[in-house]
Order: structure tokens, then sequence, then C-alpha cells
């Protein structure tokens, strides 16, 4: 198996922004399995930043526009709130730098329009983590139900596994940083 390369040859360089929990357990541990060499981590909790990259590798920053300018990557990866997704993406783009942001991909649809926007302007990739509708259980359901003619299609009922979601957080977060993913699913 070989692992992906840049133009230049070497392993994909990425910077990730956001030091928490999230991408702490998902995003840093795979970036060396997946081929690609962590160059920048960035998080306002400068404690947070300098935490992962003693653990993943990479310089520790606490501004997003210094550590593209020091770092030049190939990528950048976004997990922070979904308040600063699409504010993120934009900068990241702007400043010529291919995103991949955790969903949603914005609070609003024009901000998401907006981002979508500006990927097309700049010619650069903007990807969101809708990564659950390429699960095997998931491209089997979706196998199952194409054998029924559309029309017989009327109604959807999904359960989705997972631990307990803390209920103390607005109705808003709950739907768009859990119960997206039914929603792209669906």
């Amino acid at each position: 198996m070989t692992k992906p390369q840049n133009e230049l040859g070497s392993e994909p360089r990425i910077c990730v922004v956001g030091a928490g929990a999230l991408s702490t357990r998902r995003i840093y541990p795979y970036l060396g399995a997946a081929g690609a060499r962590l160059v920048g981590v960035c998080d306002l909790d400068t404690a947070k930043a300098e935490r992962n990259a003693c653990l993943f590798g990479g310089q520790a920053y606490s501004d997003i526009e210094q550590m593209l300018a020091a770092q030049k990557p190939d990528g950048v990866i976004i997990c922070v709130g979904p308040h600063l997704h699409a504010q993120l993406a934009i900068q990241a783009l702007r400043l010529g730098y291919p995103v991949y942001t955790e969903k949603p991909p914005a609070m609003t649809a024009e901000e998401t329009l907006e981002v979508a926007r500006i990927a097309k302007e700049t010619g650069l990739l903007c990807t969101t983590a809708f990564k659950k509708r390429y699960n095997t259980a998931y491209s089997r359901a979706k196998e199952w139900m194409a054998q029924f003619p559309s029309e017989s299609l009327y109604s959807l009922s999904i359960d989705y596994c997972s631990a307990q979601y803390s209920n103390d957080t607005p109705t808003r977060v709950f739907l768009f940083d859990f119960a997206i993913h039914i929603i792209d699913l669906t």
C-alpha cells in the first residue's frame, strides 16, 4: 500500500484547527495512518494546541493565519464548534488552502452557500465530514431500499445507536452536532 503524496512526492502536510475532545479522539490519531504529516495545531486555548502538538506532532499556534503562513500546508482540517466552521473555512480558502470541516458546514444555508461560492471562486476543495453515508451498514440499507419502486416508499424510520447525548445545550446544537447525520443519511 502506498501513502498519498503531494505534488512534491512527500506525505501531505496537514494543519488542524481545533484541539478539543472530538478532534483529539477522532482526527489527530488517524492522520499518520492516512499517510499525512501533521505540521500545525491551532486552538484558541494554547495549552490544548501545545498538548496535541506534543502528542501528535506539528507546531502549536493560537492564530490560524500565523499557522498557515508559517506551515504552508497541503490542507486544513477544521474541527471546532459549528458556529465557526464557515468563517474559518472561508478564511483558509481565501488564503489558498483546501479545507475539510466537521459537520455541519455552517449554521445557516446562506453561510453554507457562501462557503461553496468561495470554494468555487478559489478553485479549492472544501469538504464536510458527512462520512457516515459511506459506512457499510448504510450502503447496504440503501441497496436494500433500491429494490422497491419509489412510489412504494412513503415513510422512513431511523434508529441511531449512540451513547446518551447530554441534553444541556440548545436544540439547534443537538440538531447540528448529532442528528445531522440522520438528516444526511436520509
